[in-house]
């Protein structure tokens, strides 16, 4: 006998369904989203596979960004869950938004037609932050860029124009016009 959890994972609770391969559901509950839900989910599974010695078990959840990643590692890390092979998948929403609650999403996970998910580990978790603000920093430096080749536009439109046709050897964007254009903000600060 299989048993699958689905869990609909909102900011406060877990709903939660546990249905078995018969479709029978001897678990449906809703929880707190914290430490105590989970643990309580945690034990009703232990309980259950006690009485029914599972041959699979499998723990679903719609990826709801913040509110999923907190019970699917408790799930993950757990040893007593690990010692029963206990799966976890966090489900792209695109997937499984037919299924909107703890019921329907158990069911979409007893009829098997998902694939396997990584969670992600903490490790890659602030990876993923680092990249995340390089790539904000990076946009900010770009539009800051901008506005300043606009504000350069703005003071001297006429100047490459002026350059190319008295033949000067100085580019617009020589050190010197850079000093020209930023001696202001120097002597203010």
């Amino acid at each position: 006998m299989k048993c699958f959890v689905g869990l609909d994972v909102s900011s406060t609770k877990l709903d939660v369904c546990i249905m078995l391969s018969d479709t029978s559901t001897p678990v449906t509950a809703s929880l707190s989203n914290d430490l105590s839900g989970a643990t309580e989910i945690k034990n009703h599974i232990l309980d259950l596979n006690h009485t029914y010695h599972f041959e699979r078990i499998v723990i679903g959840m719609e990826a709801t960004s913040l509110y999923s990643f907190h019970p699917a590692m408790f799930f993950h890390e757990d040893s007593q869950l690990k010692e029963l092979h206990v799966e976890i998948m966090v489900e792209q929403p695109n997937k499984i938004k037919k299924y909107r609650d703890a019921f329907y999403i158990a069911d979409y996970f007893r009829i098997e037609r998902f694939s396997p998910s990584f969670l992600k580990e903490e490790k890659y978790m602030a990876l993923q932050h680092l990249t995340r603000t390089r790539l904000q920093i990076i946009e900010q430096l770009t539009r800051t860029k901008q506005h300043f080749i606009e504000n350069i536009y703005y003071k001297c439109n006429t100047l490459a124009y002026q350059f190319k046709k008295e033949e000067l050897s100085t580019n617009l964007w020589s050190s010197t016009m850079m000093t020209l254009m930023t001696d202001d903000l120097r002597r203010t600060c």
